[in-house]
């Protein structure tokens, strides 16, 4: 099934008061559910985990962070998220099917619909990787992400949410173009690259102010 008709199909019918995503590759740690269902509150749209592992062909990888740089969308996946089924309900958030940026685009809409999260600081979760598929992320074509940043602009504008979250979806895009510039220098696409930054300049000419990038040291 793909992700968008499953996930939304399990979202819709659900008849619980969380929902809660894994793919289908991962496992996680036995006390998981029970200890984000406790930590997530009535006011709360999701709670999250500030730590998970790498299981790359059985060799384990500790991944922690900060809960700033989590609430900066750091690490975006819904495998670390709990989120209220009421919350998803109200909004009618659900996934686009995008390839690349999916959960990204989902998560920062649940944010910006309700900004209220707590987390839990453990590692809970396990990607499940093996060496050729670093090797096929190596290839993945980062640029994609602006179409999933663009949704979620345009979602901010409808909600009359964009100069609240203006500077934090600067950062987003700087960070995934910052990543797909070293990509794409890597396999030598150097007039992507120069579109790539160019981009970023004419969309961002003040990038360098904004207040995020302190916690881009680690990325």
């Amino acid at each position: 099934i793909h992700s968008k008709t499953g996930r939304n199909f399990g979202i819709d019918k659900a008849r619980g008061e969380f929902i809660y995503f894994i793919d289908s590759d991962d496992y996680i740690d036995k006390t998981m559910i029970e200890k984000l269902v406790n930590s997530i509150k009535d006011k709360d749209s999701f709670v999250g985990i500030l730590g998970f592992y790498y299981d790359i062909d059985g060799r384990l990888k500790l991944q922690k962070m900060e809960e700033k740089e989590h609430r900066t969308l750091k690490s975006p996946s819904v495998c670390t998220r709990m989120f209220r089924k009421e919350i998803l309900d109200k909004s009618g958030i659900r996934f686009s099917g995008l390839k690349i940026g999916e959960d990204l685009e989902f998560v920062f809409k649940v944010l910006a619909f309700n900004n209220h999260s707590t987390y839990i600081d453990e590692a809970l979760y396990y990607y499940r990787l093996h060496e050729e598929s670093l090797t096929h992320d190596n290839n993945i074509d980062r640029l994609c992400i602006l179409k999933a940043i663009e949704s979620i602009e345009e979602y901010l504008k409808e909600n009359k949410k964009y100069e609240e979250f203006k500077e934090l979806i600067e950062f987003i895009t700087i960070s995934h173009i910052y990543f797909a510039v070293i990509n794409l220098k890597r396999n030598e696409k150097f007039d992507e690259m120069k579109e790539a930054i160019r981009y970023l300049l004419d969309k961002y000419p003040n990038w360098e102010n904004n207040s995020n990038l302190i916690y881009f040291k680690d990325q």
